[in-house]
């Protein structure tokens, strides 16, 4: 396979995204430019993971690392941006004006790619959605690979991919930023609330973005929709009046359409009046009222599927609760303790604080995306007892939330959670849910759960010598 021989592509973004783009390039006889703005010694993995690859096609691959040259994305013939990377960026920009094809990786890997998309994207709730339908396809025996902003690359699985596939995929609004003729089969818009606005210009370009999951589909195609969110059922309103795909609703609110929704203690799907039940909310294994309208969504994708109802209710009984999102991380000196580091935004963290009752100790903080902590003020003075700021943002947070609840400005995450144990009761809930993006302390929301959980652990330990002395 030659497809690129002879051809000059640069690759913007030296992370996994980019590492995948390039060896699928090189694979393929492509000379490839790798650039990012951080220097070699931030970028040790991904350097690492080039240096690994076959002497051969290394031969066609060079690094710009430190800052990206415009000569060099003015002497290619294509660009293909990581999902971090803006498109207006200025090389970027120049590109475009000069007239070079400007795509994303996931337009990238469609062009190659075979068997069926179901695309998920969303402000909160993409990565548990995305796992929870790529666990449903795999239990009952379906041929499936997940991928997209989750785990490994789309690109990455290309070659792994036939006809029969289905390939589950999380897309960012970055992803979706750079796509041309990228196509789901199956799409799913969960909601749309202020996020990533120190990237996007406005909200209205944000749920632009957002919207572009669906713009490639047919009426062979289907849109999930959640039919309470009213970003989103703006959007709704534009593809069922210009019948570009079949739309199929989901809502936790009220809702009297067709679709699926709650009625009583019940996950139901309602068809021209008539409620047929799918399952009690008793039997989902993830916490939180948020995470409804996530198994709404993959419900309603089995039914365009035609699955069997209680083989597809099995499979999500059985599903594990995903890493760093209200993962309870258990009882400890009396305080119950979740780790919510996925958390990156505002919509995010409120859904956290108001899954619980009892009184919360909650950790917040991190790099702030251009979102105003003020919103976050009705849920800290329902449920919040003591905040325990961290990061860049601190002293914002004190600002906007300080007259609500106590707020102790904290230098790590050791100091935060040290903290929280101390001025916590028995019967509290100790929770992260930083509402920030994790970039001004740790590598990403990953590692920032991982040292949570290690300074949860240590306090464990150190619990469980003096309780056994007892």
């Amino acid at each position: 396979m030659k497809e690129f021989a002879g051809k000059k592509v640069v690759v913007v973004g030296l992370a996994r995204t980019g590492v995948a783009t390039a060896r699928f390039l090189l694979e393929r006889g492509a000379s490839v430019l790798i650039t990012d703005q951080k220097p070699a010694n931030q970028l040790e993995s991904g350097v690492r993971q080039l240096r690994d690859l076959p002497a051969q096609i290394t031969q066609r691959l060079t690094t710009e690392l430190g800052g990206h040259r415009s000569a060099s994305f003015l002497h290619s013939d294509l660009v293909v941006l990581s999902p971090g990377v803006p498109m207006d960026l200025e090389p970027v920009k120049a590109a475009v004006e000069a007239g070079i094809e400007v795509i994303s990786e996931v337009e990238l890997a469609f062009r190659f790619l075979k068997g069926k998309i179901i695309g998920i994207t969303g402000t909160n709730g993409k990565t548990t959605t995305t796992e929870l339908i790529g666990h449903i396809f795999r239990t009952l025996g379906y041929k499936t690979l997940v991928a997209g902003n989750i785990g490994e690359a789309l690109i990455g699985v290309v070659d792994r991919a036939d006809e029969e596939t289905w390939i589950v995929t999380e897309l960012s609004s970055f992803q979706l930023e750079a796509i041309k003729t990228f196509r789901c089969h199956i799409s799913i818009l969960l909601n749309i609330t202020p996020d990533h606005l120190d990237r996007h210009a406005s909200m209205e370009q944000y749920r632009e973005a957002k919207a572009r999951i669906f713009m490639n589909q047919t009426l062979e195609d289907w849109a999930v929709l959640n039919a309470g969110d009213p970003e989103v059922q703006s959007i709704a309103r534009q593809l069922v009046a210009h019948a570009v795909t079949k739309p199929l609703y989901f809502s936790t609110k009220p809702y009297q359409g067709n679709g699926f929704v709650l009625h009583g203690e019940w996950i139901s799907y309602r068809r021209e009046g008539e409620l047929v039940p799918m399952i009690r909310k008793s039997d989902i294994p993830l916490f939180g009222n948020h995470n409804l309208e996530n198994v709404m969504a993959a419900l309603a994708v089995c039914l365009i599927r035609m699955m069997d109802p209680s083989r597809v209710v099995k499979a999500i009984r059985s599903f594990a609760v995903p890493e760093h999102r209200l993962e309870y991380c258990g009882k400890i000196r009396g305080l119950d303790v979740y780790n919510d580091s996925k958390a990156t935004n505002l919509d995010a963290c409120i859904q956290a604080l108001e899954s619980f009752e009892a009184p919360v100790l909650a950790i917040l903080g991190g790099r702030n995306k251009g979102l105003d902590f003020r919103l976050l003020r009705p849920a800290v003075s329902r449920r919040v007892k003591q905040v325990l700021a961290i990061g860049e943002s601190a002293e914002a947070i004190q600002e906007a939330l300080g007259d609500l609840a106590p707020v102790e400005r904290c230098d790590t995450m050791q100091m935060a959670v040290e903290q929280g144990f101390l001025l916590g009761r028995p019967g509290d809930v100790l929770l992260l849910s930083p509402a920030c993006a994790s970039f001004d302390m740790f590598q990403d929301y990953q590692h920032r759960g991982r040292i949570f959980k290690e300074e949860i652990n240590r306090m464990r330990e150190e619990q469980e010598p003096s309780a056994a002395a007892r």
